[in-house]
């Protein structure tokens, strides 16, 4: 069973940001970025127009603005992945945004890494949000893009929501006619492999063909000798098929392993060697 996480992003419209303090002056110190708390999230119950925000006039749900490098088989524990939101409203071109990850209980995971238009909100726990920054509010044809890394929290975490919140702003230093937007996307967590056996590369790990039919060949070079297990599982982690578990030297590995009696799917060859573990997916048709 896949685990999920749920991006909740939200946007801050510079040019009126006085939702979260009032007044002018404080509205144009929110061009800085967002004090935090304004995603959106059942945790944070707020963007800019609800909630109490300052700006009125409700917030709009929205699809589409979160958008990731995470394949659709669920973010890897540890894996660095690309997060954007896209703040888009006709006729505006001043935009600001907040973005969280919570797991189902509402604490925030895995960590935010700013980039030149994006800072990262300290929650003082090691976490935060990822927000807007002073040059990173001015938008074109009436949308604005916000890109930024993502490290994926520790395995075991669960489904993981990104709530994205964010406020088009007019420019007129008040807070009417703004407009406040929201959405969230929800990702699973890959059980498959993690992050430590991602580095397959580093012996070499091939396995071919890939789908496989009755047979796959799996080679490999060892740097120094040691015991070598081969084993194959499922996508939940389940141990399918043992292969070998032997003393072997260093140098170039060569195996070839029948699999006709393995029904058609998608599995994950694991190897183990010197308390480190390698992994790679396969297909296996019939």
């Amino acid at each position: 069973m896949k685990k999920q996480v749920l991006i909740i992003a939200g946007f801050l419209a510079v040019g009126s940001l006085a939702c979260f303090q009032g007044g002018l002056q404080n509205a144009i110190a929110k061009n800085t970025g967002s004090p935090g708390g304004y995603t959106g999230s059942p945790t944070d119950a707020r963007t800019c127009g609800s909630g109490g925000g300052c700006h009125g006039g409700g917030t709009t749900a929205v699809n589409g603005i979160i958008s990731t490098t995470i394949p659709s088989t669920g973010y890897v524990p540890g894996a660095n992945y690309d997060i954007n939101v896209t703040a888009s409203a006709s006729g505006f071109n001043k935009f600001g945004f907040e973005c969280a990850a919570e797991n189902s209980s509402g604490t925030q995971v895995g960590t935010m890494a700013g980039m030149s238009d994006v800072s990262v909100i300290s929650s003082g726990n090691g976490l935060g949000n990822a927000t807007h920054t002073a040059s990173g509010t001015a938008g074109s044809g009436g949308s604005k893009t916000w890109t930024w890394t993502w490290t994926a929290p520790p395995a075991g975490t669960g489904d993981v929501t990104f709530f994205a919140a964010f406020l088009a702003a007019n420019g007129q230093n008040n807070t009417t006619g703004d407009q406040a937007f929201n959405s969230s996307e929800v990702f699973s967590e890959d059980h498959g492999i993690s992050i430590a056996e991602q580095t397959g590369v580093a012996l070499n790990l091939q396995t071919f063909p890939n789908p496989a039919t009755e047979w796959v060949n799996v080679h490999f070079k060892l740097p120094q000798a040691g015991e070598v297990n081969l084993e194959l599982s499922d996508l939940q982690g389940r141990l399918v098929k043992h292969f070998i578990k032997e003393p072997m030297g260093a140098g170039n590995q060569r195996f070839q392993f029948g699999i006709s009696d393995v029904p058609a799917g998608m599995y994950i060859l694991r190897m183990h060697n010197d308390g480190k573990g390698y992994a790679q997916r396969i297909g296996i048709t019939h």
